[in-house]
């Protein structure tokens, strides 16, 4: 399935969020992502939802491929 806006910034982020707080848990990070996101000024938040909506067609038309065999 597409990937949403949000799971893609995670997925960029990821790393560089574990770089700034080492010993911070796995669900700790995702609580950091959230709040970083929805702190996204329209502009950045707009490349995330755009790479949402490409993704969400490639998605589409694979699964589209798929179906048709």
């Amino acid at each position: 399935k597409g990937q949403s806006a949000y799971f893609l910034y995670m997925n960029a982020n990821r790393s560089r969020i574990k770089a700034e707080n080492p010993e911070m848990k796995f669900t700790e990070m995702g609580k950091i992502a959230s709040v970083q996101f929805k702190a996204l000024s329209e502009d950045d938040a707009k490349k995330w939802t755009d790479m949402a909506a490409a993704d969400k067609a490639r998605y589409e038309k694979e699964m589209a491929a798929y179906k048709a065999k």
